[in-house]
């Protein structure tokens, strides 16, 4: 809040679930939304979420001191990594998903919010908003591999998450013969093993699937090294910037866990007594999220203006899908939305290794503020000499 006062937001509150929020500019106008998140992963870095909310108090801060006309907002979304639920702060500010009141009732009283409202895209001010813009690390190392200091993203991943189940018949892991066995774990192992080399197949091509990604995180069971499990858990996430990939995943997985698989030519979940798998999602799917081409194209020249000053390589910006998801995904559902990237150091993040060069972390300061006065002052344009004409509040 302190910091939100300093970059001249003049109106601000914490909400019900610990979202920070505060107002710059004209109240009667529409405003640009700016930020992400300050959580973070339990052994997380120092960029991954804080970044995003550090450049938008920066870009706030520049529109105060220059009397720019029009609106501008910072928010920093609680939540973001999912200790709750997926993104929690901005699929609540976007109503995608109810406030998780109940679960975080200990720490709202602790907090003093226990009486606070939650806030809701719609209702946050009445002049409502023109767009949201967002800036994050990458989190992969396409924009190093690439030379370029500036990722202008084109699309955010939709994800989903699925609660593969297993129950078979626990026993000794001695006195139970192997044909009287009906193990899970071996079931899930042999699950995630098929439909991985299944998947592999369909999305050999990159552009057969659109780059779509899966894993299985965790695999639970484990009673003893004694006893043949008698129930296990799997998780399969995957993730793509568009649905149609993610529709054909879902059906390979469920089709994988039905009864009759001998009829898809697939094995058996158990060579022995039968196994039952049953698949539901987890958590509330995440929708993949174009970016507002508008808004882009106004990050795109700010980024080009930025990056070059810097004598960086002939790739300086690259146009790219983010393979992570983030708090602009639910926001672009209710309003424009754009993001800007900066490179991660190998590709890391989500690690104490996470790590941004300070070249590129000021190259990207400087194309994020440039964006963020293009838009509030409509003087955006998809050519840089267009772009020029709001350099008297882009900082030298």
């Amino acid at each position: 809040m302190a910091r939100m006062a300093d970059a001249g937001l003049a109106r601000r509150r914490m909400d019900g679930i610990g979202t920070v929020y505060g107002e710059g500019g004209d109240p009667s106008a529409p405003s640009l939304l700016m930020g992400s998140h300050t959580d973070s992963q339990p052994e997380g870095g120092w960029l991954d979420g804080a970044l995003g909310v550090v450049y938008a108090l920066e870009a706030a801060r520049v529109l105060h001191e220059a009397g720019a006309p029009g609106a501008w907002s910072v928010i920093d979304f609680q939540d973001e990594e999912g200790r709750y639920n997926t993104l929690t702060g901005s699929r609540v500010f976007a109503r995608h998903l109810p406030p998780p009141l109940e679960e975080m009732a200990d720490g709202r009283a602790r907090a003093g919010l226990s009486a606070a409202p939650v806030l809701y895209w719609d209702s946050a001010r009445p002049a409502g908003f023109s767009g949201y813009l967002e800036a994050h690390i990458e989190q992969g190392p396409r924009l190093e591999a690439a030379n370029a200091s500036l990722g202008v993203v084109t699309a955010v991943v939709g994800l989903r998450q699925m609660r593969v189940s297993f129950l078979g018949r626990q026993d000794h892991a001695g006195g139970c013969e192997m044909p009287e066995r009906a193990d899970a774990a071996l079931a899930a192992m042999r699950y995630a093993s098929g439909l991985d080399a299944a998947l592999r197949r369909v999305c050999d091509a990159p552009e057969a699937c659109d780059g779509a990604v899966w894993t299985f995180p965790d695999l639970t069971g484990f009673v003893s090294h004694s006893t043949i499990p008698g129930e296990a858990n799997l998780t399969l996430q995957f993730r793509a910037p568009t649905e149609a990939p993610m529709e054909e995943i879902e059906r390979l997985a469920r089709s994988h866990c039905e009864a009759d698989r001998s009829a898809l030519g697939l094995p058996p979940l158990s060579h022995a007594r039968p196994v039952r798998c049953t698949i539901v999602h987890e958590r509330p799917p995440v929708r993949a999220a174009p970016m507002d081409d508008e808004m882009r194209s106004c990050v795109e020249a700010a980024a080009r203006i930025a990056a070059p000053s810097a004598g960086v390589g002939a790739a300086g910006t690259l146009a790219m899908p983010s393979r992570a998801v983030h708090d602009a995904s639910p926001v672009a559902t209710r309003m424009p939305a754009a993001m800007l990237f900066v490179p991660s150091v190998g590709g890391v993040s989500h690690s104490f290794d996470e790590h941004t060069h300070d070249k590129d972390l000021a190259l990207g300061a400087r194309a994020f503020v440039g964006a963020a006065a293009g838009i509030v002052l409509q003087q955006c344009a998809a050519t840089p000499p267009e772009l020029g004409r709001v350099s008297t509040v882009i900082p030298a």
